[in-house]
């Protein structure tokens, strides 16, 4: 964590709210430099998070907003993220904003017990 926060700093690809003293909330975001070409320049955000206490304030909407700014600026034309399968709170947050399902990830954990034949 310490190392993408140090990263997100240096590239100004990190958004922090603060009240006084306190942080509040981060978010980082950039633009998708992957090596294959696409039709759309994208950008991702990533980690938006705010303190528990302090959600139903706003500061998430508004640390969303600047970071869709930001990647606007940098040329972005859409804007992707992730949220955890049963993090129903994050999945109605984002969709209230305008965000839809894109690509759906399955995991599955690798035990050497667990083997299909």
């Amino acid at each position: 964590v310490r190392e993408w926060v140090a990263r997100a700093a240096v590239t100004e690809e990190l958004l922090v709210a603060r009240s006084g003293e306190e942080v509040v909330g981060f978010v980082g975001f950039e633009l998708d430099r992957n090596g294959y070409e696409r039709d759309r320049t994208r950008g991702t955000v990533s980690n938006l998070f705010v303190v528990p206490g302090r959600r139903g304030e706003g500061i998430g909407t508004e640390l969303l907003d600047a970071a869709e700014e930001a990647l606007r600026e940098a040329g972005a034309d859409a804007v992707a993220l992730e949220a955890l399968a049963d993090n129903d709170l994050a999945r109605d947050f984002y969709a209230d904003r305008g965000y839809e399902p894109h690509r759906v990830e399955l995991t599955k954990p690798l035990a050497e017990s667990d083997t299909h034949s």
